[in-house]
């Protein structure tokens, strides 16, 4: 019973996660709109420049945006 409720626990956290992260994805739509046409670096280093925060506070890099985009694109 116990790793039952523990599976449950574990999948409700994991949706939670997955749903901030679409949400997130969301809040940005609106730059990479604008941005596009861009390449994934000059993207990522425009969003530092403009001192748009990424989730864990890092500077942005192409890799970031490029995962963004295709959170977007689902």
């Amino acid at each position: 019973m116990v790793s039952e409720r523990t599976k449950a626990g574990l999948a409700a956290f994991n949706a939670r996660v997955r749903e901030a992260v679409k949400a997130r994805a969301e809040a940005l739509r609106p730059i990479l709109v604008e941005l596009a046409g861009m390449s994934a670096n000059a993207i990522a280093a425009e969003l530092n420049r403009r001192n748009v925060p990424t989730p864990t506070g890092r500077p942005w890099s192409a890799v970031t945006v490029i995962r963004v985009q295709r959170r977007l694109a689902d």
